[in-house]
């Protein structure tokens, strides 16, 4: 049969990479001797030099004249869900006779009611899709028994059925995407269509054993631990390679679960040669006792970690029983291997107190200064199958969330008011009320969080040491007192560094006012601060220079920067012990800012050294 496989533009903004699930379910049919075409709508936007809705569905028209497929496949997210849906309504309208499926995050986790909303749409299939995909097919072809179809939701009448699961597919039996799909897919037009570095993602496997209560990744492969054998995903990542990527993302709820997959895995690429680098999704709970060394020399330059909080109480509360202590030891001990992280954190849960959102935003900061590359913080979401979405809670709309999230950059009014009548389709744009702020508190937050740890982690922190359990309160009553953050004041990807610095200064200081802080421990602040200030100008000045420039620049400040670093590691902070004039020097060298600290006596120490 042809099937015309197509994925919905997704986001407006950022890098864009091959879509992993689509391509593996499109490289299954063809090797199982089916005709397909792989239309990825973000890509032909980007290719066209503009974000244009029109223009995708006059190209998905295109296809469907050209190809002519018999079964129109379409995936989605939950961001892009209407624009799935009209592309099944378009594709009814050019062809009534063409049978319409779904699937993907959104319509795979939900496919009765994906149905229910959606008189177009003729199929979806719950969870993993190969099996089912294949059985589909067989039955469009033959019988046209819909019951015998595993994983399949149809309509019998007026009535949506769904059928018992498909068995779960033994991964090694999946082709490699990028050498079938070599003429529907061109990935090599991916690294043309964006500016930045060109990181791909290889599917290394699917399931995590965990049962985190929020997460909606595991349920959806049915908490199964499966991977593919270290050839299969060296081999993906050669084909990659072989068109200019260097850099890739393991995806896998918790690819370092298996310490023998792991060591194996390395093992294959150190064999392979390729000169290439990787990251994977990780716990810090995980011992990763020497395979750190391994990793590293495998090309392993960074992992994932959901940190979620700094609180047990919570950790307890939503099933992920992480400590805090371990966490950081471990990001540190990745430090000292030449290996990097990202630490996400979750925040707003029903009964999260503002004192443990303050310290987890401490803990953040301290990540950062332990050797993390990135820190996140996400307000809390419900996606089905979570274990949260089926619980009764207070929830409310979040048209925030859907600003960041949808495929442009402005979300037209029909379908806000879409998503906003349809709490049970769309339940992660309505978070739980949660006991420490309202929903646009916690979306505030999370913007503040994220871009003050990233800019000043130091102060960030020992405001909160200074004062504990009182930074995120005091945070609120600025909103209230002050007014919210605009977004607009804020570049959300991080890169005019000036206007994010600009706001979030400004911000630090409403808090501090509030937190009344006097003597050594308003000296402590004031001196980090202005460290992180300097360090911030140096960072805009070395950025936009020319090498040849070198750019430099020395000032004092009231603190030991050196001790400060220190006592944050260790967390302890004493402002009196903190309490000591210190000379800083920024300078440039040939791989990147360099940093030094000279104390009272002259003596240089090299605390920092390296990009900032």
């Amino acid at each position: 049969m042809r099937i015309l496989f197509a994925a919905p533009p997704l986001t407006p903004l950022g890098d864009i990479q091959p879509p992993v699930g689509l391509a593996a379910l499109a490289a299954w049919a063809k090797t199982n001797g089916h005709d397909v075409c792989v239309l990825d709508l973000d890509l032909a936007q980007r290719l066209l030099g503009r974000q244009d809705w029109p223009e995708c569905l006059s190209l998905f028209r295109q296809a469907m004249a050209q190809f002519r497929p018999e079964v129109a496949a379409v995936t989605s997210m939950y961001s892009n869900s209407l624009q799935a849906e009209r592309l099944i309504d378009l594709a009814k309208d050019c062809d009534p006779d063409i049978v319409t499926l779904a699937g993907g995050s959104h319509f795979g986790a939900l496919p009765v009611q994906a149905l229910e909303r959606q008189p177009n749409l003729d199929f979806a299939i719950k969870g993993e899709g190969e099996s089912a995909l294949l059985a589909l097919l067989t039955q469009l072809e033959g019988d046209r028994d819909w019951a015998g179809v595993p994983s399949l939701a149809w309509r019998d009448g007026n009535q949506v059925k769904l059928n018992p699961a498909a068995e779960l597919i033994d991964l090694n039996l999946l082709p490699n995407p990028w050498a079938v799909l070599e003429d529907e897919l061109p990935v090599r037009n991916y690294i043309d269509a964006i500016d930045g570095e060109p990181i791909a993602y290889v599917e290394a496997g699917r399931g995590c054993p965990f049962a985190c209560s929020f997460c909606a990744t595991a349920p959806f492969w049915e908490r199964r631990f499966r991977v593919k054998t270290p050839v299969q995903i060296v081999e993906e990542i050669r084909s990659l390679h072989g068109v200019g990527y260097e850099k890739f993302v393991l995806v896998h709820d918790l690819l370092t679960v298996n310490r023998k997959f792991i060591a194996a895995f390395c093992e294959a690429m150190l064999e392979s040669r390729l000169p290439v680098q990787w990251m994977a999704n990780a716990r810090t709970d995980l011992p990763m006792d020497g395979l750190l060394p391994l990793m590293k020399a495998a090309g392993c330059w960074k992992l994932f970690f959901g940190i979620e909080s700094a609180s047990s109480r919570v950790q307890t509360a939503i099933a992920k029983d992480l400590d805090a202590e371990q966490s950081t030891r471990l990001i540190r001990d990745l430090g000292q291997h030449g290996l990097t992280s990202t630490c996400s954190f979750v925040i707003g849960f029903p009964d999260e107190s503002v004192e443990e959102l303050s310290r987890s935003v401490q803990l953040g900061a301290r990540l950062k200064m332990l050797g993390a590359e990135t820190v996140q913080f996400h307000r809390l979401r419900i996606w089905p199958p979570a274990p949260l979405s089926f619980l009764e809670m207070a929830r409310q709309f979040d048209q925030a969330s859907l600003q960041i999230e949808y495929p442009y950059f402005k979300v037209v009014e029909e379908d806000l008011e879409a998503i906003r009548n349809d709490p049970a389709f769309f339940g992660g744009y309505f978070p739980p009320d949660c006991r420490a702020a309202a929903p646009w508190q916690i979306s505030q937050l999370e913007m503040f969080a994220h871009h003050s740890v990233a800019l000043a982690p130091m102060t960030i922190y020992a405001m909160e040491a200074l004062r504990p359990g009182q930074l995120v309160r005091h945070f609120f009553k600025s909103l209230d007192e002050d007014g919210p953050i605009p977004r607009q004041s804020l570049d959300l990807d991080g890169g005019d560094i000036g206007l994010n610095w600009r706001t979030i200064r400004h911000r630090i200081a409403l808090i501090a006012d509030r937190l009344d802080l006097t003597g050594s421990d308003r000296l402590v602040y004031e001196g980090l601060l202005e460290y992180e200030h300097k360090r911030t100008e140096f960072t805009q000045t070395a950025k936009v220079a020319r090498p040849a420039d070198k750019p430099s620049a020395m000032f004092s400040v009231a603190v030991d920067i050196g001790k400060s670093i220190d006592a944050i590691i260790a967390d302890d902070l004493d402002p009196d012990v903190l309490l000591s004039p210190t000379l800083i020097a920024f300078t440039t060298g040939s791989h990147g800012r360099h940093m030094v600290h000279a104390g009272p006596s002259g003596n240089a120490i090299g605390r920092h050294t390296g990009s900032v």
